[in-house]
């Protein structure tokens, strides 16, 4: 359980950790709480749907929006694995803005990650991508994947 509300994976996992085979994050999308109603209210008319509900989506204000939103928690994200690169094999995040991808692929050049991929992910309408990233060489995540495996 992360402790730390600045933190994402320090104090979590370490760079000693062991085997981590991937690590998994929903970031929080917007900026401020105000920008999460927006969004809200915007769904709401869009389902031709008033009143009701102050948001059409659940979690808390936390899991909702963060300073900088979703492209400055995914930085963090990406600088924090950068610090205990061979922690996991793969690190992952959505990302639901695509014009946040060209700023979280330059960081993740800058910060020496040895694989990058994007996987499309759907729902209804809604297209959003999985960012993962390696530290690892395609042999050595081959074979730390292997020893990790029950025999």
């Amino acid at each position: 359980m992360q402790r730390e509300r600045t933190s994402i994976l320090r104090g979590v996992l370490g760079p000693t950790d062991g085997l981590v085979t991937f690590t998994m994050c929903n970031p929080p999308f917007f900026q401020s709480a105000e920008e999460a109603a927006a969004q809200t209210a915007r769904k709401w008319r869009g389902l031709r749907r008033g009143g009701g509900s102050t948001r059409s989506f659940g979690g808390s204000a936390s899991e909702l929006w963060c300073p900088g939103g979703e492209k400055a928690f995914i930085t963090r994200h990406i600088r924090e694995s950068a610090r205990s690169p061979k922690a996991a094999l793969w690190f992952t995040s959505l990302v639901s803005a695509e014009k946040s991808l060209p700023k979280l692929e330059a960081e993740l050049r800058a910060s020496r990650a040895s694989r990058v991929e994007q996987l499309g992910v759907s729902t209804g309408n809604k297209r959003m991508r999985v960012l993962a990233w390696s530290f690892h060489g395609d042999a050595e995540r081959r074979v730390r994947f292997a020893e990790a495996m029950p025999s």
